[in-house]
């Protein structure tokens, strides 16, 4: 693992992704082909991959609380992302610039449940759905292990075909028919962790590091908004000031 003649092995969770764009800026500040990218669709199937040495660097939500990570492992914060409510293009939440959460009490909610290779994902939404009074959606995923990595087109049928809304990042790919609108009154917060094995020491690695602190800086992604939402077990993320915490 200290050894810089192979390339660093690294789960991006999907294409545009955070974590993706993190990796596509690192690979400016070393020659490319010390870093290879990988798309297993969530935290959880990348972590089982990190532990099995299949790849070395994972992206994603933690939730330690629920899942401790092994003592082997080192993780850092490097972004909240703001979340938001995907929905057809003739829906009436279409129209809105921001949308209240509240606004969802009642609705039921697509939060990609059955999803296996996230579940990190699915706890969250489901938290963020039943705290503001909606009804998550029940599984509805059978064998597609990865919604994730699911293609737009496959995501527009998916969203017609339950008319359900899904809970949603903002920064996936547009999807045909559809509008993506960003929540409000408060902003939910997706915490994007890099977690690697704490021995691990490879120039990949470092140029990782340096390029989410760049765009951390230039995009202020580590700011927490004053009416933010954090999941409870996000909550050891931020310290008593407002501001991320240390891992």
């Amino acid at each position: 693992m200290r050894g810089i003649d192979r390339p660093l092995v690294v789960d991006v969770v999907r294409g545009e992704s955070t974590a993706a764009r993190v990796l596509t800026r690192a690979r400016t500040l070393v020659d490319e082909r010390q870093l290879e990218g990988r798309f297993h669709g969530g935290f959880a199937a990348a972590l089982a991959a990190l532990l099995a040495h299949r790849v070395d660097v994972a992206f994603g939500r933690t939730a330690e609380r629920r899942r401790p990570l092994p003592d082997q492992l080192a993780r850092r914060l490097i972004r909240w992302e703001p979340l938001g409510l995907l929905v057809t293009e003739d829906h009436e939440f279409a129209r809105e610039r921001a949308l209240p959460v509240s606004m969802i009490k009642g609705l039921t909610v697509d939060t990609s449940a059955g999803n296996v290779a996230a579940p990190e994902w699915v706890e969250l939404a489901t938290e963020l759905v039943e705290h503001f009074g909606g009804t998550p959606s029940p599984e509805h995923h059978p064998g597609m292990d990865a919604v994730a990595a699911a293609g737009a087109d496959e995501t527009a049928h998916h969203l017609r075909s339950t008319g359900w809304p899904i809970v949603s990042m903002l920064d996936v790919p547009p999807v045909p028919g559809a509008r993506l609108v960003p929540f409000t009154d408060p902003v939910p917060l997706y915490p994007w962790t890099m977690v690697h094995r704490s021995e691990l020491q490879h120039p990949g690695l470092a140029a990782l590091v340096e390029a989410a602190d760049a765009v951390a800086e230039t995009e202020r992604w580590l700011e927490v908004p004053a009416d933010a939402w954090v999941a409870d077990d996000d909550r050891g993320l931020i310290d008593g000031n407002g501001h991320p915490g240390t891992s």
